[in-house]
């Protein structure tokens, strides 16, 4: 969007709730929503279940189809992996508008994990004309399932990159003070007492202070199962509420290590040379573990042994970020432009 701003191309900003974005766009300087089409999700408690999330969605689709009917763009983009990007997708469809897909093409191989966002991007890439892939795995991964070649694939790397690096500059790095940032959310983890006590197992055990910020669900369900005994009898963790970007970028990257079930972090990190804990048993960003990033696992003696050898500095973080430089913007306006 600031690039589109940049270069004065005409865009509308469709707003679905899915996330808070009153203070955000205020604090990137991208204009508010045109469309605010959803009630805010202020409250997700409601989207738990699976019936909850399909009517919701449903709502959703019916929407979005209205307001594209009306505006008829030449194209309509969608970001990454949730329902909400494959709904958008389908109601551009139904009302015969071509679609571009930023971030196409991660898997992680496992229908289920994460659950429902690889079967959303599955759906969203298969639908889509156009596919924005931020890794070069990833785009390799769509031209081989591009059997009829209708689709345009385009290498761009992640504007989650272009984000980073734009704001970056703006915090104040700190040297010589040695913590872990922490962060749990993606449902597979926190509805599992196992996974989620192991996690919470993993970070008590370090021997370093712990900038653990915490989501509401993720909450909820620690006291569910009787875990935040463990926040509450180790000295070493502190809690933090959801951060606004700029704070959250501030802790972020001057930590010694990251311990995230989050996909955004994974290339985060990896672009900042943070080695990365990533909590996941199944990650659609691979290629953070393959050029030597960091390690994905929910094994405990794995994570530990892997935190220890990071904060001792056995471990470092080093070589090119796969996941862009930083110009991903640049190009799919580019592409856009030329259409």
């Amino acid at each position: 969007m600031l690039e589109l701003q940049k270069r004065k191309m005409e865009y509308m900003f469709i707003h679905t709730g899915q996330h808070l974005v009153k203070d955000l766009v205020k604090e990137l300087d991208i204009r508010s929503p045109d469309f605010s089409i959803a009630k805010l999700a202020s409250k997700r408690g409601n989207f738990d279940s699976n019936s909850g999330a399909l009517i919701w969605n449903l709502k959703l689709l019916f929407k979005i189809k209205k307001i594209l009917n009306e505006l008829k763009p030449s194209v309509a983009l969608v970001h990454g992996d949730t329902m909400t990007t494959t709904t958008a997708t389908v109601a551009a469809k139904l009302v015969g508008i071509k679609v571009g897909h930023i971030e196409a093409g991660l898997r992680s191989g496992n229908i289920f994990e994460p659950w429902p966002e690889e079967l959303s991007r599955r759906i969203t890439d298969c639908l889509s004309n156009y596919l924005f892939a931020p890794t070069k795995e990833a785009a390799e991964r769509l031209h081989r399932i591009n059997f009829f070649g209708r689709k345009q694939i385009v290498l761009t790397g992640n504007t989650n990159i272009d984000v980073l690096k734009e704001n970056i500059k703006k915090i104040r790095r700190i040297k010589g003070r040695k913590y872990v940032f922490a962060k749990l959310h993606r449902q597979e983890n926190i509805k599992s007492k196992l996974r989620m006590e192991t996690f919470l197992k993993v970070i008590s055990s370090i021997d370093a202070p712990v900038e653990f910020v915490i989501v509401e669900n993720t909450r909820k369900k620690m006291e569910k199962y009787g875990l935040d005994s463990y926040l509450k009898n180790t000295k070493n963790i502190r809690l933090h509420n959801l951060l606004s970007y700029k704070e959250f970028l501030n802790m972020f990257a001057n930590a010694s290590l990251i311990i995230s079930d989050g996909g955004g972090e994974i290339e985060e990190a990896t672009y900042l040379h943070i080695p990365i804990l990533s909590f996941r048993k199944y990650s659609e960003r691979k290629e953070a573990d393959k050029h030597g990033f960091g390690i994905s696992t929910i094994s405990f003696d794995k994570a530990v042994a892997y935190a220890k050898n990071v904060m001792n500095g056995t471990i470092s973080s080093k070589g090119k970020c796969p996941f862009g430089d930083g110009t991903a913007s640049e190009r799919i306006v580019n592409f856009l432009s030329k259409l």
